[in-house]
């Protein structure tokens, strides 16, 4: 080996392996280095790592390497397949310098995790960049992620949040913990069962477990359950977005209750049928056109246009602060929203049980 080619392999992180440069190609955007087997290399079995000194067949494979300056670097190693007897089947030798999950160098993909890790290029940034696929950059991210946060400690949390997020086209399904008073996630858990949340608590243990004061949760039945097992000193408390979505349901059912009844004219069917996408909208956020059909609902049907009032009233909720504990639990049982109409009593006992309890 001349000083030149040492060097090389030097360069490249390959001395220490079996193999060796034998060739470079420098083209106009990217530079190729052939790399093959040492004279009396050794073939390394994936599996079992036993050094095998035959090999069944050699094909060339592509790697990519970290650019240098504007151009790509590609290797074209001369990879063997190899018939070892831990398993007797032919496999593939194992590499190094290559990536465990993709085709591309190990010190490159150290070089993307450092980028990542940075916290100031975003992964999309990154590929373009590198000219890298987005769901290379996006799964070695992800690999970044879940090797941190294996060796976090959760803190002792007071006030905790439970959500569930559903991906894959809701296939699948996992649970996540945030820590309110830090604003940040503390744990993720397979899955969105009563299993899943009592992972976390189990992990926490019983001790802990006692100084959790409030969860934060949406309507899920399993995750209330594990939490009348693990916490039952908690304050249960439904999150805004499912007490609103109760809420607007109250007011679909109170139409529809409306249009199979016999009390009212085809022409009055006709309006609060069309009525269905104007009770959604809150008011602040209404447009000349959708003011002008809810004043049409309030001159055809009157009890519907109040379940809608009150469902803007109840809006008035969510701006007490955690000082005002006391106005917020006068607010909900005024004796006015029991003398309502029946449409407007179905609304109340719908969402009061949601946050009174």
């Amino acid at each position: 080996m001349t000083q030149s080619e040492y060097h090389l392999n030097k360069l490249l992180g390959i001395e220490q392996s079996n193999f060796e440069v034998t060739d470079v190609k420098n083209y106009e955007h990217q530079i190729i280095f052939y790399l093959k087997h040492k004279h009396d290399a050794k073939y390394l079995c994936q599996n079992c790592g036993f050094e095998n000194t035959s090999c069944h067949s050699q094909r060339w494979i592509t790697l990519s390497d970290m650019p240098w300056g504007s151009k790509k670097v590609k290797w074209m190693v001369f990879r063997a397949t190899i018939l070892c007897g831990c398993s007797y089947h032919h496999r593939v030798e194992k590499l190094p310098f290559r990536s465990k999950h993709h085709k591309i160098t190990q010190r490159f993909e150290e070089h993307i995790e450092g980028l990542l890790c940075t916290h100031m290029i975003t992964v999309m940034d990154i590929s373009k960049m590198l000219g890298l696929n987005y769901g290379l950059v996006y799964k070695i991210d992800h690999d970044v992620l879940t090797r941190l946060l294996q060796h976090q400690e959760i803190p002792d949390p007071i006030n905790i949040s439970v959500d569930e997020k559903s991906f894959k086209k809701r296939h699948s399904y996992v649970t996540i913990i945030t820590d309110t008073d830090l604003g940040k996630v503390i744990w993720v858990s397979t899955g969105n069962r009563k299993e899943s949340l009592d992972e976390f608590f189990e992990i926490l243990g019983p001790n802990r477990c006692k100084k959790i004061k409030t969860v934060s949760k949406d309507l899920h039945i399993p995750h209330s359950a594990s939490c009348n097992e693990y916490v039952p000193q908690a304050l249960q408390v439904a999150d805004k977005f499912h007490v609103v979505q109760r809420i607007n349901k109250a007011c679909e059912d109170a139409r529809k209750d409306l249009l199979i009844s016999n009390g009212l004219g085809t022409s009055e069917k006709k309006i609060i049928k069309s009525m269905n996408w104007v009770i959604r909208h809150k008011e602040e956020n209404m447009s000349a056109t959708t003011y002008k059909s809810l004043t049409k609902l309030k001159k055809t049907n009157e009890s519907l246009y109040e379940a809608y009032l009150l469902k803007e009233s109840f809006f008035e909720f969510f701006t007490f602060t955690p000082t005002q504990f006391r106005q917020a639990k006068k607010f909900l049982p005024k004796s006015e929203f029991r003398n309502h109409p029946r449409y407007i009593e179905t609304l109340y006992q719908k969402y009061s049980p949601v946050i009174c309890s």
